[in-house]
């Protein structure tokens, strides 16, 4: 079965990508892969990359999980900075940035195309075609908020206005606590 599946994705990620549903099918994939292999941790911006895809929100026990680091994390940041280094931070570990790194290394650990994530044009068109698949269902990963608590909400909103073309990607985060937006940050590739 895992030999099936890793050698759809190889050959799919092979092709030139020109829809949306090729990077779902390509996600949907690497998921079964995660999944399958208990790598959830171990590729956490890829894995949640591929749930954003799959799922219109995230609100189980790894979303709490990762809200809750992400929480320490920032509160970690604003001790040492200010608000605006610690969100730039914390949109660093959401953003496109370790989404290709951890692709890029899930697909050398497995043994696969690994240069598709080298930054030339199929990872531009797979991005461009990703912001398509995740602008219509934005994530949002809901967690009771503890006391010191900035945020208990992300929502990931797709493709913010027009800023994304085929050489130009952009996707935005909000971040809220207790329905009200705390922060923005936008990611550009």
């Amino acid at each position: 079965m895992v030999r099936d599946i890793l050698s759809k994705l190889d050959e799919e990620l092979h092709q030139a990508i020109t829809t949306e549903r090729q990077v779902a099918y390509i996600l949907v994939e690497t998921r079964k892969l995660i999944e399958r292999n208990g790598l959830a941790n171990k590729f956490e911006a890829l894995n949640l990359h591929c749930n954003w895809a799959v799922h219109t929100e995230l609100s189980k026990g790894q979303a709490k999980t990762f809200l809750a680091r992400l929480n320490k994390h920032y509160s970690e940041i604003l001790n040492k900075g200010n608000v605006k280094d610690a969100i730039r931070e914390i949109g660093e570990r959401l953003g496109l940035g370790p989404f290709r790194t951890e692709f890029r290394r899930f697909l050398e650990f497995h043994g696969l195309y690994k240069e598709f994530c080298d930054g030339g044009e199929p990872w531009l068109a797979f991005l461009y075609h990703y912001a398509g698949v995740i602008q219509d269902c934005p994530l949002v990963c809901h967690a009771a908020a503890l006391p010191n608590w900035h945020f208990d909400e992300v929502v990931l909103v797709g493709d913010p206005g027009d800023l994304s073309s085929a050489d130009k990607i952009s996707i935005q985060w909000e971040f809220l606590l207790k329905g009200q937006p705390v922060a923005l940050w936008i990611a550009h590739l």
